[in-house]
């Protein structure tokens, strides 16, 4: 039992390979992720200076991180799902392997979605992100109402 159990687990069933399940998805999207955060979060900063110059900083900050994560993560989203598919595959099917490769995976995730008239439910995580955004944002509005006149000096 423990992780020793695990690895020899997986080494057994899935082989050296087994260990890097879905690493091909992490190398692409995190430095998708982080490199489209940056971008959007400055742009949104730029853009709610401008055309809220009475707004709070701290609003303006939270409100611009809320947007970049919101954009970064529509974006992202279908290679973090390629890379679960990848790595829990076993799970769902242990005597088969339906998944090869990172663009397979999201082809055949393409063709599930997209083309599967039986599949008329959201994908999860972004239903979950339209509903983390919504709160993001009553939150900001919130701290905005109850904190008008708090200044943050500017470094």
């Amino acid at each position: 039992s423990g992780i020793t159990q695990c690895l020899m687990t997986i080494f057994k069933e899935e082989g050296f390979r087994g260990f890097y399940k879905g690493y091909n998805a992490t190398m692409v999207s995190i430095p998708l992720f982080h490199s489209l955060y940056f971008t959007c979060y400055e742009s949104s900063k730029q853009y709610l200076d401008h055309h809220h110059p009475k707004w709070n900083k701290a609003v303006v900050h939270c409100t611009a991180a809320g947007i970049s994560g919101f954009i970064c993560d529509l974006i992202t989203n279908p290679l973090w799902v390629a890379r679960l598919r990848l790595q829990s595959q076993f799970l769902h099917h242990p005597d088969q392997q339906k998944y090869s490769g990172l663009w397979q995976t999201m082809r055949l995730i393409f063709q599930e979605v997209i083309h599967d008239k039986q599949n008329h439910n959201p994908p999860g995580r972004y239903s979950r992100t339209l509903q983390r955004i919504r709160n993001f944002y009553l939150w900001c509005k919130s701290c905005h109402d109850l904190l008008p006149n708090l200044r943050i000096p500017e470094s």
